[in-house]
């Protein structure tokens, strides 16, 4: 009797600007550039109107009600592969319940929200810095201010419910103040550690 082998799935949760993008691309080119599946390729909750995501927000926050069309479908194929592994990059977790049973290891990195905003600030500044074209200061500017606006009104609120749904799911939760090459030398020996 033949046991069908799968690949081991590693996901990076966070908030954004924490770090999981860049730590899902560390991790992927030493695991001998492991596919990785992102979660923004697929989620459709920031399309919503800010009263929308503040009603769900009120009525409980159900990570698993986000509709991401086509992820799980991804991952199940990713997994099915066989060979290696596959990191995902995802704020979820194994909160999202089509998912949660896939993920063999999960790494939150603990960042703090004020830093993570200011990471988040940094790169749209240094985008707006070189610009496609004359207005892309302009843009910035209305672009930060919208922003802004949305993390007082929700989105901080959005996070401190994702750390306490998302971390206590983790395997490891590490420093998101360290160095991403830090975090994935963690990371490798963690997985390491645990034979994956």
């Amino acid at each position: 009797m033949s046991t069908q082998r799968t690949a081991t799935v590693i996901s990076i949760a966070s908030p954004p600007g924490g770090g999981k993008t860049t730590l899902s691309r560390l991790l992927s080119a030493r695991l001998h550039d492991a596919p990785i599946l992102h979660y923004d390729d697929h989620e459709t909750l920031t399309r919503r109107s800010p009263a929308e995501i503040e009603r769900w927000l009120d009525d409980g926050a159900r990570l698993d009600e986000i509709p991401v069309p086509g992820y799980a479908e991804k991952l199940t194929s990713l997994k099915a592969v066989g060979r290696g592994h596959v990191v995902v990059d995802s704020p979820l977790g194994r909160a999202h319940r089509p998912t949660a049973a896939m993920i063999d290891f999960l790494f939150f990195i603990d960042t703090p929200l004020d830093i993570a905003l200011a990471r988040v600030l940094r790169k749209q500044a240094t985008l707006a810095a070189h610009p496609p074209d004359r207005d892309g200061a302009l843009k910035f500017a209305g672009w930060l201010e919208g922003y802004l606006d949305n993390y007082a009104r929700f989105m901080h609120r959005c996070y401190v419910m994702q750390r306490a749904v998302v971390l206590p799911q983790a395997d490891l939760v590490l420093d998101g103040t360290w160095t991403p090459d830090r975090l994935a030398e963690s990371m490798l020996g963690a997985l390491t550690e645990r034979g994956l």
